[in-house]
């Protein structure tokens, strides 16, 4: 699962040309896609766009949501010191 999450985060890094993190926890790994402002960073809204059409595109391709990616995207605060 982590090495899953990795691949997957440098695949969108390199090919995909996204800003990717992974972020562990006890019971998973989870893949996170950008840094904004906050939830209405326009940025944030053309990041969702792709995503979406990523999406469909997998999906049309492959037959199934291979990336499992939240529909819509959750923005999550990230704690500062």
């Amino acid at each position: 699962m982590a090495r899953d999450a990795h691949v997957l985060a440098r695949y969108l890094r390199l090919k995909l040309h996204f800003e990717a993190y992974v972020l562990h926890t006890r019971t998973s790994s989870i893949v996170t896609i950008g840094g904004f402002e906050g939830p209405n960073d326009p940025g944030a809204e053309r990041v969702a766009q792709q995503l979406a059409q990523l999406r469909q595109q997998v999906i049309a391709e492959k037959g199934s949501d291979l990336l499992q990616l939240y529909t819509p995207p959750l923005a999550m605060a990230i704690p500062r010191p």
